[in-house]
């Protein structure tokens, strides 16, 4: 538990130094970052040595010897001599079915025609099993099997202490000759499948060490390329990658007042110095799709800037660098082991010779203590364990002036407020200009509605002239009837 003491109390557990504090940089010591890569090409070579025939007449062997084996077997009783045998026959019978299957997958690598090319210059062969060790190990486990007598019991070997021993060492050999083949050959095959599949095998890292075609190599990563089988073996160029030159330089934090901090020009929060010490530089670091290796370039700042940070003008930095809003980390551990707190929301404590301290001060300031410090944040305490023997807390804070601290908040105010305004400035014109459109729309269609309704009312009211109908008689007409006795009836025609 701890306990937060009087300005009197806490200023006799805390040194602090005022003369000694920092403003918008401060140093953490130096980094090492990549400013080059560089590929070489390797061919590496795995070698698969083993023709079907050979392969056919070890796994009739292996038959042969696996059937003797079940029979033999069966001799032998439970006790503690016969349990080791057995254990014995059943692993080398299983060696023996492994090392076929295996065998069998490892000859469709290969190719039935295509012969390897020349070796290039930079050239690396990796062979565990060749042809001669195959039949050489089937010599071996014929010949050692041959020592056991078929007609040999459980109750001779076991009263005859050299029969025991010739079975005890025989069945060691061939297990073991057995075993050492399906390890060579399933390392192989797992070496070809993670070559095919784009992936260094693990058990091939180093070995191109000291081959004068590479020189010497550090932080290597190595990259297969597409593969190609031939008769005896598998062919793979291996791109090599690595760093060619490496810069170390001092580095610098940034310090963040009320969550703003000095940025670069790309919002580059890492800060170094040139190699002579006389400006500032931002490194900007950016990862390759074709390796892991961070490339970091450096770039300058502006002239204005650079000169305020080498010169201490704190009104130019703050005129002339680029600040931006930051969320601060509660708590930075520098290279010195000093504590950088620069989150006002964060309870730090202090152990002393009186308990747990408190630390009252304000943000930003590094501390430094002799046992403890506790940094609680966001639900999350860090402690960090102190780095000397004296029990004194030493504190230094910022030396930025209110005033200008002052001026970086208006700068920052100022210019959130003017994107806020363009932003609603750009918003209210594409509006307007909607509107524009819309009303410009509207308006055509209301004046050819109106040329249509105007065009049908012409229509309608257009005038005709009267027409005379002659309406015949229904009584039939005779020549002598005078023109006179037609009717004439009229029909006045008005507007529909």
């Amino acid at each position: 538990m701890f306990k937060v003491l009087p300005t009197s109390a806490l200023l006799m557990l805390l040194y602090i130094n005022p003369l000694l504090g920092f403003e918008f940089l401060l140093e953490d010591g130096y980094t090492s970052f990549t400013s080059a890569i560089g590929m070489k090409e390797l061919m590496l070579e795995v070698k698969v040595d083993i023709t079907s025939t050979t392969l056919s007449k070890f796994s009739t062997t292996g038959v042969t010897l696996s059937t003797s084996m079940i029979a033999f077997n069966s001799k032998i009783t439970g006790d503690t001599t016969g349990k080791g045998a057995k254990r014995l026959i059943q692993k080398s019978m299983d060696h023996i079915a492994y090392i076929s299957e295996i065998g069998e997958v490892l000859l469709k690598y290969l190719s039935n025609t295509v012969q390897a090319p020349t070796n290039p210059d930079c050239f690396l062969s990796y062979s565990l099993l060749t042809n001669a060790d195959l039949e050489s190990v089937n010599t071996l486990i014929i010949k050692e099997w041959n020592q056991i007598g078929d007609t040999w019991t459980m109750a001779e070997i076991s009263t005859d202490l050299k029969k025991l021993n010739t079975l005890n060492s025989v069945l060691v050999i061939i297990e073991s000759e057995l075993r050492d083949v399906y390890s060579k050959m399933l390392t192989t095959l797992n070496t070809i499948d993670s070559l095919y599949a784009g992936i260094y095998p693990p058990n091939l890292y180093g070995m191109y060490y000291g081959l004068t075609c590479l020189g010497v190599i550090k932080n290597e990563e190595v990259y297969p390329q597409s593969c190609v089988s031939y008769t005896k073996s598998v062919r793979c160029p291996i791109e090599v990658w690595q760093p060619s030159t490496v810069q170390q330089l001092p580095t610098f934090v940034p310090v963040n007042y009320n969550g703003i901090q000095l940025v670069g020009p790309n919002n580059e929060e890492r800060f170094v110095k040139s190699p002579l010490g006389s400006h500032y530089q931002v490194l900007h670091c950016q990862k390759s799709t074709k390796h892991s290796h961070s490339v970091c370039q450096l770039s300058r700042l502006e002239q204005n800037c650079e000169t305020g940070l080498v010169h201490r003008d704190l009104p130019k930095i703050v005129k002339h660098c680029k600040f931006s809003k930051v969320k601060p980390a509660s708590s930075v551990r520098l290279a010195d082991n000093s504590i950088l707190i620069m989150d006002k929301t964060a309870k730090v404590k202090v152990q002393s010779t009186l308990g747990e301290t408190q630390v009252m001060t304000n943000v930003p300031y590094r501390i430094q203590n002799a046992k403890e410090t506790t940094i609680e944040s966001d639900g999350l305490t860090v402690k960090y364990t102190g780095t000397s023997g004296t029990g004194t807390v030493s504190i230094t804070n910022s030396t930025v002036p209110l005033h200008i601290l002052e001026t970086l908040f208006e700068r920052i105010q100022f210019a959130d407020y003017y994107e806020n305004l363009m932003m609603a400035s750009i918003f209210d014109y594409s509006l307007l200009g909607l509107q524009s459109v819309i009303v410009i729309i509207f308006a055509i269609i209301f004046c050819q509605i109106m040329v249509l309704r105007r065009r049908t009312a012409v229509r309608q009211m257009r005038p005709r002239s009267h027409m005379k109908i002659l309406k015949r008689s229904p009584r039939p007409m005779r020549l002598s009837t005078p023109l006179t006795s037609y009717d004439v009836v009229e029909f006045p025609l008005t507007a529909r």
